[in-house]
């Protein structure tokens, strides 16, 4: 009876590697829930059995939320695992609250760059990508997009505030920086659907870090953004019909890109994040930091195996194409008015805070007198 019991427990065991093994393949996240992962969490001390009563084990539970990232039905796991509803959503906010606990550095792995050494390190990677390495002072790369949601309760306030005209669902404002390898820096929920990304990144702290870095460094954003000093966003409007400031919007959109990039791939890997999601707004933001650090612990694992961070070329092309920016652009790029979607209109150079940036206008001049030039269409 004792030799059949440990037969029994062996052959469970088999399964749930087997499990596991399976739930990679076919999540597409190559080594998220390898052993590698599992006993980071489990050796911090953050998933662990709480006694002889909890029947499910470390594995299986990271199983389960690697299952709930991927967008797979409830059902389907329950009915896969054998576990309760109640079970299942148990795990799922235990499982995200361990990966957001642990301090392990391959896990806790979204960090923005601060200090001097940090910052060069972070340019020299976007002037490797920059063509000539034109674009060599900036550390990040900046944006918005809208993450669908369900339609949140009046105890929210304002629940039109939460709804886009243009994408026609209810949605959070979602301000995040990556770096050269599509890396998050920093990510994070900032405010209902309809506000835009100028006002929205200061309602995180993604603002106050852009704003803190040393001398000559810059974020590089989209014309959405307020120009300062340290963000560097492109030209809008007329001014981006001059010749010099032209070029420099397509030198800098090399780099640019980069975090349309990130967007996309975390959405394709993590097709939860594709549904319009039931959650309270603050269990919301602590799974897609969790989240955020699956995306950066994959592209940590190639890199670490001197491969790209994309699998194939085809993943870059439809990681640029996944993305839903959190302002509405025009087909030119511009940015469009989207508070009354029926009369959409591209915002007026007059009706927005255009600022000046003196390091900005140095990039333009570094772009100019190097001799490049925008490519001329055939």
């Amino acid at each position: 009876w004792i030799l059949e019991g440990k037969m029994e427990e062996d052959e469970d065991e088999d399964e749930e590697i087997q499990a596991s093994q399976a739930a990679v393949q076919s999540t597409n996240t190559c080594v998220v829930a390898n052993v590698c992962m599992l006993d980071i969490l489990v050796r911090s001390g953050y998933l662990q059995r709480k006694g002889h009563h909890d029947a499910i084990s470390p594995r299986t539970r990271v199983f389960i939320y690697l299952h709930f990232a991927r967008g797979v039905s409830y059902l389907d796991v329950c009915n896969l695992t054998g576990i309760s509803k109640s079970s299942y959503y148990r795990i799922v906010n235990e499982v995200g609250e361990a990966i957001l606990r642990c301090d392990n550095p391959q896990i806790n792995n979204i960090h923005f760059p601060t200090g001097l050494t940090e910052c060069q390190k972070a340019a020299e990677e976007f002037r490797s990508i920059s063509f000539r390495g034109i674009i060599s002072n900036c550390v990040a790369v900046v944006d918005g997009y809208l993450l669908k949601i369900r339609c949140p309760p009046n105890s929210v306030g304002n629940v039109r505030s939460f709804f886009s005209g243009h994408y026609q669902c209810f949605g959070m404002n979602v301000q995040a920086a990556c770096d050269a390898h599509c890396r998050f820096l920093f990510i994070g929920v900032a405010a209902p659907g309809v506000m835009p990304d100028r006002d929205a990144i200061n309602e995180v702290e993604l603002g106050n870090l852009i704003e803190s870095l040393p001398l000559g460094f810059v974020a590089i954003g989209d014309a959405a953004y307020t120009v300062t000093d340290k963000m560097c966003a492109l030209f809008f409007g007329n001014q981006a019909k001059q010749e010099d400031n032209d070029n420099f919007n397509f030198y800098g959109s090399q780099c640019r890109i980069r975090i349309e990039m990130a967007f996309g791939l975390l959405n394709m890997k993590f097709e939860v994040l594709q549904k319009s999601l039931k959650m309270r707004p603050k269990v919301l933001k602590k799974h897609l930091i969790a989240i955020a650090r699956l995306h950066n612990y994959c592209i940590n694992e190639r890199l670490g195996e001197k491969r790209s961070a994309f699998d194939s070329f085809r993943d870059v092309e439809e990681a640029i194409g996944t993305n839903a920016p959190s302002t509405l652009q025009d087909r030119n790029g511009n940015p469009v008015d989207d508070s009354n979607s029926s009369n959409a209109s591209i915002v007026q150079p007059s009706e927005r805070n255009i600022g000046y940036s003196a390091v900005r206008e140095a990039m333009v001049d570094k772009v100019r007198n190097a001799g490049l030039k925008r490519p001329v269409k055939l």
